[in-house]
């Protein structure tokens, strides 16, 4: 689902509440784990850092000067310029450099990365499941948000479009 202006009325956070908001708005699936979003308290300021799965993606703080912190991949997915301090890339978003079109795009950056992160959550690999016979007739994982599955090479084969078994068999 895109994000647009039109559709959700979205306006910059200024309080934890607010995030935890947008992110069942906007990100926060039916059924997820209790990891899929967490958050610490950063030690030096009155600022949370969030992450998805236990990976850290952004820390914000809040008030009436309120900002974000992006952090990794999506400074370059957002086409901001990018700051870099202790080795880790950021940018950091306040309500003054962010209109709302700049807050969907993050938004949906956002949506991305724990979408990469959670594919990224294997505990571990194995050839295929039980169920590879209508994982194949669905042309697709038929488990596609439990992260024990993630592990499945098989998964991979049928997102390139090769299936091995079934009805819909397209390599011998």
């Amino acid at each position: 689902m895109q994000l647009d202006m039109f559709s959700s009325p979205v306006s910059f956070p200024h309080s934890y509440e607010d995030i935890d908001q947008l992110y069942c708005q906007f990100l926060k699936k039916e059924k997820e784990d209790d990891d899929a979003f967490s958050w610490n308290t950063l030690q030096s300021s009155d600022g949370r850092s969030y992450s998805f799965y236990g990976v850290k993606v952004f820390e914000f703080y809040p008030g009436e000067k309120a900002k974000f912190r992006i952090l990794g991949s999506m400074v370059n997915e957002l086409g901001l310029s990018e700051e870099t301090k202790k080795g880790m890339s950021f940018y950091t978003y306040s309500e003054k450099n962010m209109n709302t079109e700049q807050l969907l795009s993050f938004i949906n950056a956002l949506k991305k990365e724990k979408g990469i992160i959670f594919r990224n959550t294997i505990t571990e690999r194995f050839a295929c499941c039980h169920d590879f016979m209508g994982c194949s007739d669905a042309k697709q994982c038929l488990h596609p948000d439990d992260r024990f599955f993630n592990g499945c090479e098989y998964r991979k084969n049928l997102e390139a479009g090769r299936i091995f078994y079934g009805k819909n068999m397209n390599i011998q």
